[in-house]
């Protein structure tokens, strides 16, 4: 919260908030976060207790939505630069969540089965709301390339400053093998799309394609 008052304060601010599931278990980090009129998306546990009504009796969010129900959801497409793109099925119920009117989202892979929990305050489609909760494993990604390929994994020093000065370089060095295997990629057959060291994804700004045959959104963040 420090921080979000902070970078606020010198004029910095966010189309969105997405964390996992600590940080989504944190009822009074979110009840800031709506008393900022600050969008998130987070990740939340199967046992994280939400109220179908303001007032009414709680409940777990998996039951609320069960696993079940998210199979039997809508079908949303995840395209991803570095793999092959995913399908989850996903499905909303509005819950109340410190004080506040949200949208639970209950979300399984069809490949692997794998199931879950967001919780978002945006009033927005929810093939939006999924590929903004899936925008932190690019994030995740990005850190795992910097220390695989960029030496960011490497510092020893005993400073601040010294810290700040190797992730600079280290972001530095990753921007340039991104673009550097941008480039190769346009030199490659068609088809070939592993040329180099996975790129960085593309941001989540405008339109977004809908799976099931829809208009997609075209809102910018």
């Amino acid at each position: 919260m420090d921080q979000w008052l902070r970078l606020s304060g010198n004029g910095m601010s966010f189309d969105w908030l997405v964390f996992d599931e600590g940080y989504g278990a944190a009822v009074p980090f979110l009840k800031f976060l709506n008393l900022v009129n600050q969008r998130f998306v987070a990740e939340v546990p199967v046992n994280f207790t939400v109220r179908q009504k303001a007032g009414g009796l709680s409940q777990r969010a998996d039951v609320r939505l069960t696993a079940t129900d998210a199979r039997n959801g809508q079908r949303h497409r995840l395209a991803h630069q570095t793999v092959r793109a995913s399908y989850w099925r996903a499905v909303t119920a509005t819950v109340w969540v410190a004080d506040r009117e949200h949208t639970l989202v209950a979300a399984v892979d069809e490949a692997t089965g794998e199931v879950k929990y967001f919780l978002t305050n945006a009033t927005t489609p929810l093939n939006r709301v999924l590929e903004v909760a899936f925008r932190r494993w690019t994030v995740e990604h990005a850190f795992r390339l910097g220390k695989q390929e960029a030496g960011l994994l490497d510092y020893e020093g005993r400073n601040y400053k010294g810290l700040v000065r190797h992730l600079t370089l280290a972001l530095l060095v990753l921007g340039f093998v991104t673009i550097q295997t941008q480039r190769l990629r346009g030199e490659k057959p068609r088809g070939d799309s592993r040329a180099g060291v996975p790129s960085v994804e593309s941001t989540v700004r405008g339109v977004v394609s809908s799976a099931s045959g829809h208009p997609g959104n075209s809102a910018r963040q």
